[in-house]
C-alpha cells in the first residue's frame, strides 16, 4: 500500500496498492538479487490540469474530469534490485560493491483517467509501458576494516509504486593471512562511523 500527497496546485495524491512475490537468490561474494512479480494498481490520484472549467469545457468522464480525481487500471509490475562486494580484488583493494535495480511497469489505461482520449496516433493519451532503473551503482567504503560485519539495505527508493520495500544483507569483511599475523596486540577501541562515497553511473 502507497499513498503520498503534495501541495501545489497539481495536487497529485496517488493511492495504490502492490502484490505479488519475492525470489531471492545469492550471489558471489555474499551478495544477492530478488526478482519480484508484482500486481499494481494505482486506483486512486488527483490531476488539477484534467478538472473541468479550468483549461476544457464539456462532458465531465468525455474530456474532462468533474474533481481531477483519475483512477488507473490494474497492471502487472516485476522489480529487480541486486547487491554485491567486489571480493575478487586484492586484499587491500576490497573497499568496493556494487548495487542496482529496475522495475518495469505495464500500461495502466489513459494517463489523464480519460478513455476517450485514449485513441490511436500522435495526440492519444494511453499510458505506455515505463522503465524506472539505477543499472549500476558503484560504492566505496574507505572506512571498511577486516572482521568487522556491516549490514547494508538496498531500498527500490526510486520506484514510482510503493517504496518501503527493502533487502538487506550482513557482510563480514575477511582478514587476510598476512594481516592476521602481523598486526600488533592493541586496546580494543569503538569502531568509527561508517562513511560511505555512491557513484551512480
Amino acid at each position: 500500500m502507497d499513498g503520498n500527497t503534495e501541495n501545489n496546485f497539481l495536487a497529485p495524491a496517488k493511492r495504490d496498492v502492490v502484490a505479488g512475490l519475492q525470489f531471492a537468490f545469492d550471489l558471489p561474494y555474499k551478495g544477492y538479487i530478488n526478482v519480484a512479480p508484482l500486481m499494481y494498481w494505482e486506483f486512486s490520484n488527483h490531476n488539477a490540469f484534467t478538472q473541468c472549467g479550468l483549461f476544457v469545457t464539456g462532458p465531465a468522464g468525455v474530456v474532462c474530469n468533474s474533481d481531477g480525481n483519475v483512477s488507473y487500471n490494474p497492471t502487472w509490475a516485476v522489480e529487480i534490485n541486486y547487491y554485491m562486494d567486489l571480493g575478487f580484488l586484492p586484499p587491500n583493494m576490497q573497499y568496493w560493491s556494487i548495487s542496482g535495480r529496475a522495475g518495469w511497469y505495464g500500461p495502466k489505461g489513459d494517463s489523464n483517467g480519460l478513455p476517450a482520449l485514449s485513441g490511436v496516433g500522435r495526440f492519444s493519451t494511453a499510458s505506455k509501458t515505463e522503465l524506472n532503473s539505477e543499472p549500476i551503482r558503484l560504492t566505496f567504503e574507505p572506512r571498511r576494516r577486516c572482521g568487522v560485519t556491516s549490514t547494508r539495505t538496498s531500498s527500490i527508493s526510486g520506484s514510482p509504486i510503493a517504496t518501503g520495500r527493502t533487502s538487506s544483507a550482513s557482510t563480514t569483511t575477511p582478514c587476510p593471512a598476512s594481516a592476521r599475523s602481523r598486526r600488533p596486540a592493541r586496546a580494543p577501541r569503538a569502531a568509527p562511523s561508517p562513511r560511505s562515497m555512491v557513484v551512480s553511473l
